[in-house]
Order: structure tokens, then sequence, then C-alpha cells
């Protein structure tokens, strides 16, 4: 519901737009945008071609955990304090691995998201989605990117290697927000 719905009624309603050639229209999907583009592509089956922008191939679990570490890391805090609050964060983020809701309600809150929400992005596998595609796919990425790193570049190409519908290129320059950075990022880097 908040990003499926939205970018199928868009591209359908790009498709009808006059000067538009229907059979010609790409989805551009960013971070979690780009994670969901295969399943995007799904519901709209002419779509001519997606484009994967620092999309991750892993779990969102995953990629959030990565990001605390790097923070983590980053604070040069030593203190225990610090890590046991990052611990209990880490504890935390790990119940967010939910694949059933099971004696969970669906709108119980987990890492500040419902857990429907958590069940539904971990039940998709979006690189066999991906992989099962006919439409063009270009994956990019950035290497100064702390958000989404190579490891999730490295699963795309890995698990595509081969496909003649896939291209795929590593900018090791650019960051989350294919921004020129001289030095892997900060989040003060987006003010």
């Amino acid at each position: 519901e908040e990003t499926i719905d939205d970018a199928v009624a868009a591209l359908n309603l790009a498709k009808k737009q006059a000067g538009v050639n229907p059979k010609k229209v790409f989805l551009y999907g960013h971070s979690l945008g780009g994670m969901l583009a295969p399943r995007i592509a799904i519901a709209v089956p002419d779509l001519a071609g997606m484009i994967i922008a620092a999309g991750p191939a892993r779990k969102l679990t995953d990629i959030i955990v990565d990001q605390n570490h790097y923070f983590f890391n980053q604070s040069k805090d030593t203190t225990a304090a610090l890590k046991a609050q990052f611990d209990e964060a880490i504890v935390n983020l790990n119940k967010s691995r939910i694949t059933e809701l099971k004696d969970i309600k669906p709108d119980s809150i987990l890492t500040g998201l419902p857990a429907a929400y958590w069940v539904d992005l971990n039940k998709m596998d979006q690189v066999a989605l991906a992989k099962s595609s006919k439409a063009q796919i270009y994956i990019a990425q950035g290497g100064m990117d702390f958000q989404v790193g190579q490891k999730d570049f490295d699963l795309w190409v890995e698990s595509l290697k081969g496909k003649k519908n896939v291209t795929t290129k590593f900018y090791p320059t650019l960051d989350h927000f294919f921004i020129e950075q001289t030095e892997m990022g900060n989040p003060s880097q987006y003010q």
C-alpha cells in the first residue's frame, strides 16, 4: 500500500499520457523503491524496464543492521553504555525478521513499522523476481553509499549474471543519492 499501489497507478497513468509511447515506459526505483521495483514490474507486465538505483538485494532488516554497525563504528564512542544501547537496538531489529504473524496482530509495531509490513517484505525475494523478469533491468550502485552498499550490488550482479536483459553499473565515488563524494558518507552529507 505504501509504495506498490501508487507506483502501479503512476505507471498506468504515464502510459496514457499524450506523447508517451506506452511500450517504452520505465520504472525508476531508488533504495526501498529499488528493492520493490521487481515486484512493481510484475503488476505492470508490459513495462519496458526498470532502473534499480541503490536497491537492496537483501532483506530490509539486514540493511538496517548493517547501517547500525556502520553508525556505531563511526561514532568512535567505546563506552559500555553505547555498546549496550547498540546491542539492544540489534535485538529489537531482529524482531522484525518475522515471516508469519502467528499470535502478533497485523498492526502491532515492530521496529517502527506494522508487523504485517515486515511479513510482506520478508516473504519477498526481489532478486528472484528480477531474475524472472523479461523487462530491461539497469542496476546502479554508488561506492560511497553507507545505506545500501556494494554487498547488495554484488548480490544483484552474481544472481543475474548471464541475463541479457540486465545491465549493471557501479559508480565508485557516488553516495546513496548518486552525489559525488570523496569519502564514505554519513547523514550530515544530506544536509
